[in-house]
């Protein structure tokens, strides 16, 4: 057990899907908002005390919060035990759930 965490306590276990790079692209797409003059005005301010502009502000923050939201979507956390179960389940998939699977045809065989 790792130091520090209390003998009750179950170490969680993240599986994530997949992840979006947060790297620099080419600027060409637009994005145009409407908002209240009030949240206008604290964008503004946000970006004037980070050294930003007002673009750049709202593109890195709409940015982290739509990297965070698609990866709680494809991000599953369960405790140790929740993780076996898990496990198990996939290593042995239902017989008739699987067997169905089996006789699909692929969509790149279909004509």
């Amino acid at each position: 057990m790792s130091a520090g965490l209390a003998a009750d306590v179950q170490p969680l276990r993240r599986f994530t899907v997949q992840h979006y790079p947060r790297g620099m692209a080419e600027k060409t797409a637009r994005l145009d908002l409407r908002m209240s003059p009030e949240h206008k005005r604290l964008l503004e301010q946000a970006a004037r005390l980070t050294g930003s502009t007002v673009a750049g502000y709202a593109v890195a923050h709409l940015v982290e919060a739509a990297s965070t939201t698609v990866a709680r979507s494809q991000t599953m956390t369960l405790d140790a035990a929740s993780w076996d179960v898990f496990v198990a389940a996939l290593d042995a998939p239902d017989d008739e759930a699987f067997a169905a699977v089996r006789t699909m045809i692929p969509v790149w065989d279909r004509t």
